[in-house]
């Protein structure tokens, strides 16, 4: 995920679309590289905007969105919220490839472990990422490589300590990234990971065409790889071979020794 401000033009199909796509998002977001990506494998074209992270929140409401976390989105001048209802309707609008199963039960169980990756899974992976990024000078700028930001902030500013710390500080507090959180966090990653490849085992997960849930997982795992001291973790799972399939590229480097070692599985 390339997290700058800018036309994204997919080939094929997304030359002929004329319909007016805008993504609002913020930098290193894993929801938001999970639209990405859905977007790309429908060859949409769309623009993306990165908000300020923390202030996202008072700019999406003072736009007219009712709720205040991106993903955000509009489409012909409708709005749209959240990596589930995106999802369906972008699923609508451009049914290839399909995003769902068409075997209703088959369907049941994929929304179901979508909206599992879209709450707890996601939940995780934005806690523990929070917390190291607050203890990382280095990993700030590398997840700011890239990026546009809103108002045209220079990335260099917003790298700098007295502006990311306040900003991270905000959003780590509005997400819960405590001590205790992100020790728990930590102490279930494992579980977590397992549960998911018992999902790719069994077929329920990486299927052909990926699903909404695919998507989903992938956010959060390609935001977690970003974090040297869980390479161990997650190295030759078969949900990390998902999440780079899926997710390419994501901005981000935080390096090893940023976790407590205590704190790691």
């Amino acid at each position: 995920m390339d997290p700058c401000r800018g036309l994204r033009v997919a080939p094929a199909r997304a030359t002929m679309d004329r319909v007016s796509v805008k993504l609002l998002a913020i930098p290193a977001s894993h929801p938001c590289a999970a639209v990405e990506a859905i977007l790309a494998a429908k060859s949409v074209r769309y623009e993306r905007v990165d908000l300020i992270p923390g202030l996202s929140r008072a700019w999406l409401r003072l736009s007219g969105f009712p709720g205040a976390t991106v993903p955000a989105m509009r489409v012909d001048g409708g709005r749209l919220q959240g990596t589930r209802t995106i999802a369906r309707a972008v699923d609508s609008r451009w049914p290839e490839p399909a995003l769902f199963p068409a075997d209703p039960s088959v369907r049941a169980h994929t929304e179901a472990i979508e909206a599992w990756a879209d709450g707890p899974l996601q939940a995780l992976a934005r806690r523990i990422a929070l917390w190291a990024l607050i203890r990382s000078r280095a990993g700030v700028r590398a997840a700011l490589t890239g990026a546009r930001l809103q108002f045209r902030i220079p990335v260099g500013l917003a790298a700098l300590p007295p502006v990311a710390l306040p900003v991270l500080s905000l959003d780590a507090t509005l997400n819960r990234a405590r001590r205790d959180t992100v020790r728990a966090d930590l102490h279930a990653l494992p579980h977590t990971l397992d549960r998911i490849d018992e999902w790719i085992a069994a077929g329920d997960v990486d299927r052909v065409p990926p699903t909404a849930a695919d998507y989903q997982i992938a956010g959060s795992i390609r935001l977690l790889l970003t974090l040297a001291d869980l390479d161990h973790v997650i190295a030759g799972r078969p949900v990390r071979e998902l999440a780079r399939r899926l997710i390419p590229a994501f901005p981000g480097d935080v390096p090893a020794g940023v976790l407590p070692a205590a704190w790691l599985p």
